[in-house]
């Protein structure tokens, strides 16, 4: 028996060679074969053969098919079993096989209806979908996350995330969940060389800052208790939902060495969070100041009195462009050429706009 609790069938026996069978068709070819099972069986029979097959298939570690919802559905409209309680009793018997959080995001769009249906029949279904993190692979990380999200709010899933603790429909302990959520590997989440974004960093997508905030209370209550969340312990970190956390007055854990933030993603965000928490932590604002810096040496001459106005905009970061202003006319005041050739390609590529108000008398 597996792990899943289904029973793997003797290999050459009719059962073993029926999942060879099924194990061995692509998705096309599952369609064909459930349009086969109505043609030749009672529709009652051919939807259970084929509920089986789908089972069998994820229980076997190959993923749902992006048509498989339609099958079914079509399948039970025929059968008459296109109701609320089957709908449940099949997410029950699907959502826990292995192989279906690497579903593609095509399959989540296609059962999404029918999933929100099973959940709002069977609120028990909701333990199972919080458990879940699915990947989505060759979806964008930042859509992949958000489309979850939908699903598990339509789902009314994220209730059990902000509703009070001692509720026995509530995760047991919210920053945790929110720990697991945030490091799922999910969407393109791999680089050639296998790295995941979890370890080179990576923006997160527009819905999570929302659920963050409406989880404040679980987290209040449960930083109370120790708890605390890590961010800080990659390259690229996203700074925003660093800010977010520290602006609730959440705990955090301490950076660790290779902690970098990413402004740049900051940047590209139309809605940019002023970054003021992040900027007054001591152990945050020496990664803007060197990824701030890092920018405007990468930046091309014309480029940089823009770059920094953007970044200057942000009221926590005025006074770390202050910092590099200083620094800058350090360097300049110094006896190093190279050193000094440098700093007077800055100012004359900044102007007046770009540095006013900030670190006045420099």
């Amino acid at each position: 028996m597996s792990d899943d609790g289904v029973v793997r069938p003797e290999p050459g026996t009719v059962a073993g060679l029926r999942l060879s069978f099924i194990m061995a068709m692509d998705a096309k070819m599952m369609s064909e074969y459930s349009r086969d099972l109505l043609w030749r069986s009672p529709a009652i029979v051919a939807y259970r053969n084929f509920r089986s097959a789908c089972l069998e298939r994820t229980a076997n570690g190959i993923p749902p098919y992006t048509a498989m919802p339609r099958d079914l559905r079509q399948l039970a409209a025929e059968a008459k079993m296109d109701t609320p309680d089957e709908d449940a009793a099949f997410a029950r018997d699907l959502l826990v096989r292995t192989a279906v959080p690497a579903a593609p995001s095509t399959f989540w769009n296609a059962y999404r209806r029918t999933l929100v249906r099973a959940a709002k029949h069977d609120p028990d279904l909701n333990a199972v979908l919080v458990q879940m993190l699915p990947a989505m692979p060759g979806l964008a990380f930042e859509a992949s996350e958000d489309l979850w999200l939908d699903i598990l709010e339509d789902c009314d899933t994220l209730d059990s995330l902000v509703g009070p603790a001692a509720s026995k429909t509530t995760v047991e302990n919210a920053t945790a969940w929110l720990q697991r959520f945030i490091g799922r590997d999910g969407g393109d989440d791999a680089d050639d060389n296998g790295e995941t974004y979890f370890r080179k960093g990576r923006l997160h997508g527009r819905k999570l800052p929302g659920l963050v905030e409406r989880m404040a209370p679980r987290l209040l209550a449960e930083r109370d208790t120790g708890a605390r969340l890590t961010l800080c312990d990659r390259r690229g970190a996203d700074v925003a939902l660093i800010d977010l956390w520290l602006g609730l007055g959440l705990r955090l854990d301490d950076p660790t060495d290779d902690f970098e933030v990413d402004l740049p993603g900051w940047l590209r965000r139309e809605s940019r969070r002023d970054l003021t928490a992040s900027a007054g932590d001591p152990r945050i604002r020496p990664a803007l100041l060197r990824e701030f810096v890092r920018m405007t040496t990468a930046s091309d001459g014309d480029k940089l009195g823009p770059l920094v106005r953007r970044v200057a905009a942000a009221p926590g970061l005025r006074d770390v462009v202050g910092e590099w202003l200083a620094a800058t006319a350090e360097v300049t005041v110094s006896t190093d050429p190279a050193g000094l050739n440098q700093a007077l390609d800055t100012w004359v590529n900044l102007d007046y706009e770009a540095i006013a108000g900030i670190n006045p008398g420099n």
